[in-house]
């Protein structure tokens, strides 16, 4: 089985541009696109091995990564020694296949579960500053539009003063928006 073929269980979901992507979450929703992954010698700082997988979760790639830096060293004709070297990687790696494939094979490996912040005393305030920055972003949000009340509207001139404190001028044209008769403002020249 190769990496891009489906696994039992559910289908893998793609699209026709890109049948071998998947669909993966990220920090702005969910997105059509490859997972990379890389290994990184960091006492040399070289690329050992990268590659881009058709997943949406890093937890099936630790093993492949593994077999093909080996491979790599192997095809160098380095003097690769697993015991003095560490692997390290992020708790999107953690899962009892890949504890068991680094045990078996001897392998000095760092992998974070998904709870390990919680028992870290380091982490404990961290909720502390989540919600008061979710908190300040909600301001934020709310502040970033003004409304008609926060503008001041002259008739005699036609012009408008904005809550910034800058003079709008209007065209003199009127127009329609939702229903509504409105005159349009461009900004002081």
């Amino acid at each position: 089985m190769s990496d891009n073929d489906e696994k039992p269980g559910k289908p893998k979901k793609s699209n026709l541009t890109g049948n071998e992507s998947a669909k993966i979450k990220s920090s702005i929703g969910v997105i059509q696109g490859y997972d990379g992954v890389a290994a990184v010698d960091s006492k040399h700082e070289i690329v050992i091995h990268a590659e881009a997988f058709s997943e949406a979760q890093e937890h099936n790639l630790l093993q492949p990564m593994i077999e093909r830096s080996e491979d790599n060293f192997t095809a160098l004709d380095k003097r690769y020694r697993r015991r003095k070297s560490k692997l390290t990687a992020d708790s999107g790696f953690y899962n009892k296949n890949n504890l068991g494939y680094v045990y078996n094979h001897k392998i000095d490996a760092y992998l974070p579960d998904l709870g390990f912040r919680k028992r870290d005393p380091r982490f404990q305030a961290i909720e502390k500053y989540k919600g008061r920055n979710r908190q300040e972003q909600q301001k934020k949000r709310i502040t970033q539009h003004y409304t008609s009340p926060e503008f001041h509207y002259d008739a005699d001139t036609h012009t408008c003063l904005c809550p910034a404190g800058k003079q709008l001028y209007s065209n003199g044209r009127k127009f329609i928006l939702n229903g509504y008769e409105a005159l349009r403002f461009r900004g002081a020249k």
